[in-house]
């Protein structure tokens, strides 16, 4: 997989109150961007409930991981942040990396 382009992120659900598919280079300045464009999502649609503090620390720890371990610091490599808002749920965000991944 380390060769393969990520594909889209899909969700199934039909009451998402907002979608944003993200890609960011393996390079740690562009974590601060995408955190800063999250959290608008986050407190524009009111889906955190309070919990925007460890939503923003998650973020950057996800990113970070991605860039250090599924990319190697390699800005060629993509890396994948898909966000999804629901009022009943939450917040849903994935994280995804061309690395080999682990057990």
């Amino acid at each position: 997989m380390a060769d393969q382009p990520l594909s889209r992120c899909e969700f199934e659900s039909s009451d998402l109150l907002v979608k944003e598919d993200l890609t960011l280079p393996g390079d740690v300045n562009a974590i601060s961007p995408v955190v800063q464009k999250v959290m608008r999502i986050v407190n524009e649609m009111g889906c955190a409930g309070g919990r925007e503090f460890e939503i923003e620390l998650a973020l950057r720890e996800a990113l970070a991981n991605a860039i250090e371990h599924g990319s190697g610091h390699d800005p060629l490599k993509q890396i994948q942040c898909c966000v999804a808002c629901d009022q009943a749920r939450g917040m849903l965000i994935v994280v995804r990396d061309p690395g080999p991944g682990f057990n």
